[in-house]
């Protein structure tokens, strides 16, 4: 994948692997009664923060020279979830400091989840989306072993197949603490290993991110910069802040499942 910037930024670069298998995830979630216009988070600290995507929900984004976008935006904004449209959602299946195994935990899920069901089988019980944007890994950084992670990882891709939620991996961003600055690379090799045998759509933040200042991190070296108006996708923004990327890597995954998958 590019790991250097276009001029402008343009977030179709790094999305990958939209194949037919895709499209028959799609259509056998839709017999079981998912809803098309829906989505998933899965993930960690760097997903539950207001500031990816849910301020999408308040109107309190600027989308500059990617205004075809907004048509995605209204697609996904059309129906309510729990808290508000799939953008602004609180998903069951994403929590602070949760490795990858924690998903498939059913002693970690929340108190309106049936006993006995996993993190994972309540979020899309409760949500029936089409799709999963799912980014797991920064928490498996620093003692995971590779085995375990591709393991659990492999389970989520499978459950999410299995229930008809296209499974949209992203990678990891870097991880800049002494001593575990290469991990990513090894685990990002396993996501993209498993985009690849199971044809699941692929998005590379790591790889998007390369070229800004700090990989795109805040100052804790772990968690994207969100930059002032983390849903502002100027020229600024996208060269400075990885989350402001990553707000437009996953709305560039909606719109690439919404129109060339959900058609």
């Amino acid at each position: 994948m590019p790991k250097t910037p276009a001029a402008p930024f343009d977030p179709k670069l790094y999305i990958s692997n939209i194949t037919p298998r895709a499209r028959e995830i799609f259509l056998a979630g839709q017999a079981r009664g998912n809803r098309a216009d829906r989505f998933s988070k899965v993930g960690d600290s760097i997903t539950i923060p207001f500031q990816f995507l849910a301020l999408i929900d308040k109107g309190e984004y600027n989308l500059r020279r990617y205004a075809a976008l907004q048509a995605t935006i209204d697609f996904f904004s059309a129906t309510p979830v729990r808290n508000g449209s799939s953008f602004a959602n609180q998903s069951l299946a994403a929590k602070f400091g949760w490795p990858t195994r924690q998903v498939l935990n059913p002693w970690a899920a929340g108190e309106i989840c049936s006993a006995g069901e996993i993190p994972l089988e309540c979020e899309y019980r409760l949500t029936q989306p089409a799709v999963a944007l799912i980014m797991l890994g920064t928490n498996d950084v620093p003692s995971t072993p590779a085995a375990v992670y591709a393991g659990a990882l492999r389970e989520i891709v499978e459950f999410s197949i299995l229930r008809g939620v296209i499974p949209a991996l992203s990678t990891i961003p870097s991880f800049n603490r002494a001593g575990s600055e290469q991990r990513p690379r090894e685990l990002n090799a396993i996501v993209v290993a498993l985009a690849r045998e199971y044809q699941i759509p692929l998005w590379d933040f790591w790889a998007a991110t390369q070229h800004l200042p700090n990989q795109g991190l805040s100052g804790d070296g772990v968690h994207p910069a969100w930059g002032p108006v983390p849903v502002d996708f100027s020229e600024d923004n996208l060269r400075q802040y990885g989350g402001a990327v990553r707000n437009l890597l996953a709305l560039q995954m909606l719109d690439s499942l919404r129109t060339q998958v959900m058609k």
